[in-house]
């Protein structure tokens, strides 16, 4: 597995994706989060370094355990 593959769901083993957007309400702080596209389990992570955010947020969904 390459370092940027998120791994399955640890809850349930569907498929993960990952979204962003460049701020959340008033305060414009880049964000990042992991969705199962099944159970909708969810992990997100927000500062304002956007490509260091991204790194720790797949890091930690794929570090997660059921």
């Amino acid at each position: 597995m390459a370092s940027d593959e998120l791994k399955k769901c640890p809850f349930c083993g569907g498929e993960a994706y990952t979204e962003g957007s460049g701020g959340f309400m008033s305060d414009n702080v880049p964000q990042r989060w992991i969705e199962c596209s099944k159970c909708g389990a969810s992990i997100c992570f927000r500062g304002t370094d956007t490509i260091k955010v991204e790194k720790l947020v797949m890091k930690a969904w794929n570090r997660r355990t059921p």
